[in-house]
């Protein structure tokens, strides 16, 4: 049953509000990120608006003391060139925005690794390469198959 406008009016006020302030977010963020793609940095932009740079290093993929997106997203970026660093736009919950500009990668030494380590890595890239054989072998069988539809079985 419909509710009489009295009712919902406050409701309806804070969803709008909340959609325009995330528009409104979504715009600053891509203005700031185009700043940052211009070659200014992160404290240059920041600076002005009184927001805080935060500094990470030697961060691993699995590193559990930053938002996961943001992790995800850095690591997809590509390896920076000398005096250049990669940069990117980061979504994150609650219509939060990061901007993130990596200056370092630093290749893993396998021969630092422990035993047990060593064998996880060996254990994850065989699983990986099982699941994309696989993957291929499944898209490779729908390509050849010829499939029938009984369309009077379906009503």
């Amino acid at each position: 049953m419909p509710k009489p406008l009295e009712q919902v009016h406050d409701q309806i006020s804070r969803q709008l509000s909340g959609k325009q302030i995330a528009a409104q977010a979504k715009e600053q963020a891509g203005v700031l990120y185009a700043r940052l793609a211009k070659g200014e940095t992160l404290e240059q932009i920041a600076a002005p608006l009184k927001l805080k740079v935060e500094q990470e290093k030697d961060i691993s993929r699995s590193a559990v003391n930053l938002d996961q997106t943001l992790v995800a997203e850095v690591f997809k970026l590509t390896r920076p060139q000398e005096g250049k660093a990669s940069t990117a736009q980061v979504a994150l919950a609650n219509d939060a925005y990061a901007l993130v500009a990596l200056d370092t990668v630093k290749d893993a030494d396998p021969a630092k690794l422990d035993a047990k380590s060593r064998e996880a890595a060996r254990n994850q890239l065989t699983q990986s390469i099982g699941e994309e054989t696989v993957r291929g072998y499944v898209d490779s069988l729908r390509k050849s198959a010829k499939i029938e539809v009984a369309e009077d079985r379906l009503q």
